[in-house]
């Protein structure tokens, strides 16, 4: 967040210090004062510019505006109790205790789950539900839902603390 602030800021500094000098200097061909020629230049030459070719002033591109990134919250620890063990248990090689999955809170008590591992496209909707299956034998609150969340579109594990 602090270089998205930083870099507005000189984002908006490059863009006056390009936009608004050239334009300020900048006047029509016919409005030059003639100040004699320059050593070295000859004639079809003032102030170092050609007459007949135009001044071209760069504009810079607008730049986009930023576009704020949804964080996941942090869930409180009593809900998520009966879920870690669970994942463990499941999938003991995961290193679920190193690297947990996200808990995203959706309604009330019910959190989708994300994680590399446990995320199924929609086409793979059977293999979460399978998974949510086997998790709910363990511990009762294991689901699924379709949705677009930090692995993208598809199926998520969803647990419900009791």
């Amino acid at each position: 967040m602090r270089f998205v602030r930083i870099g507005s800021v000189l984002g908006g500094v490059a863009l006056l210090s390009v936009a608004a000098a050239p334009a300020a200097l900048a006047a029509p061909l016919g409005q030059h004062h003639h100040h004699g020629f320059r050593a070295g230049f000859g004639a079809g030459f003032r102030d170092g510019f050609h007459i007949s070719q135009p001044i071209v002033v760069p504009v810079p591109a607008p730049v986009p505006p930023v576009q704020a990134v949804p964080v996941p919250v942090p869930v409180p620890v009593p809900a998520l109790q009966g879920a870690l063990p669970a994942l463990q248990q499941v999938f003991p090689g995961a290193g679920f205790a190193q690297n947990p999955p996200q808990f995203l809170p959706l309604q009330g008590n019910t959190y989708a789950v994300s994680s590399p591992l446990l995320f199924c496209g929609v086409d793979q909707a059977g293999t979460c539900q399978l998974m949510a299956q086997q998790l709910a034998q363990i511990t009762p609150g294991w689901s699924t839902a379709v949705m677009n969340g930090p692995q993208g579109y598809g199926v998520y594990l969803t647990y419900q603390s009791s």
